[in-house]
Parts: C-alpha cells; structure tokens; sequence
C-alpha cells in the first residue's frame, strides 16, 4: 500500500488538474441532467404520456453551465436543438448531456455494490454460523470460507476462455459493463 502512494504521488505532475466549475458540469448539474433524461426516456413510452399530466413530462432541459466571456454562468435551455449547434460554448453543454447519459448507462450495476457487498461481507459472520448446523463431510465450519477464493479461481478462466467465447460465437454480446451485471 505503501508502494502504491508513493508511486502516486511521484506522478503527480503527470496528471491533467481540472479546477472544479472550469470544465463543465458540477456533480448537482449531472444529477439535473440524468433526472431530465430519465424523464424524456419514460415520457416516450405512450401510456406514460397519457397515464400523467404534461406538467410532469421532462419538459426543457435543465439548466446547464454555458461558457460566456472567460466565466461559467447556469443558463437554462429551451430544447435539445440549442445543444446541437457547433459553437464551442454548446460544446460543453453537449459533453454534460453526453456525461449524464453514460452515468444512466453505469447505475444500474452501481446499484448492485451495496446488495454485493451486503451479502459479501456476511461470509465471514452468518455462513460460518449456518455451517455450524450443516452436514460438513469433514470440513470445519471455518473451511467453508475457503469456497469463495476457489471458485474465483475456477470460474474467472472458465467464464474468460470458454464461457464469453462460446457466446460471442453465438452472436450473444458480452461487453465488459454486461459481465459485470
């Protein structure tokens, strides 16, 4: 751990610094934006658009940072059409839409670390007190820890040099985010 800081801090002048609120969106901004998104996405859905008043539909697009003059000011837009422009200050308002898009795309599997980690964190308490009660064949309930790290072993180059090639010959797409989920 020791060897990990100190090479990143040896590096430090290597990395690209941004000053936060100079290049482009705040963390509330990309909120604002997939909000909006996840909106529009529902509001295409036909029953959803006619279940709910239009008051409820994404409507504009929410304020977003617009360079003006060397400063960042929060302007609201009247339509996507205003992003699709090629001036450099819509350049950016394109990247948070862009941005806020790829965040929509990750949540889901973001949503399953605290399910994973809940049930992960449970093996060293719960499962050695459930293996207490079971027929072991031998094993100490302590043992039973040891299965985790096996199948690891088992399954990745399984799963990596026979599993994923036999799908991706069949067509099936395993992208790395779809191995993930």
């Amino acid at each position: 751990m020791v060897s990990a800081i100190l090479l990143f801090i040896s590096k430090r002048n290597d990395y690209i610094h941004h000053k936060p609120g100079e290049d482009g969106a705040s963390l509330p901004t990309i909120f604002k934006l997939c909000w909006w998104l996840i909106r529009k996405k529902l509001w295409a859905l036909s029953w959803v658009a006619s279940t709910f008043p239009p008051s409820w539909g994404p409507g504009e697009i929410p304020g977003v940072v617009r360079r003006s003059n060397g400063q960042h000011n929060f302007v609201p837009l009247e339509n996507e059409n205003d992003v699709t422009q090629n001036d450099s200050s819509n350049d950016i308002i394109s990247q948070q839409l862009n941005d806020a898009a790829q965040v929509i795309h990750v949540l889901p599997i973001l949503a399953m670390f605290p399910i994973f980690w809940a049930l992960y964190d449970q093996q060293g308490s719960v499962w050695t007190l459930q293996a207490t009660r079971m027929e072991l064949y031998g094993l100490q309930p302590e043992q039973m820890t040891l299965i985790n790290p096996i199948e690891i072993m088992i399954f990745v180059p399984l799963f990596d040099r026979v599993i994923y090639p036999a799908m991706e010959c069949r067509g099936i797409n395993v992208a790395p985010l779809r191995r993930m989920s």
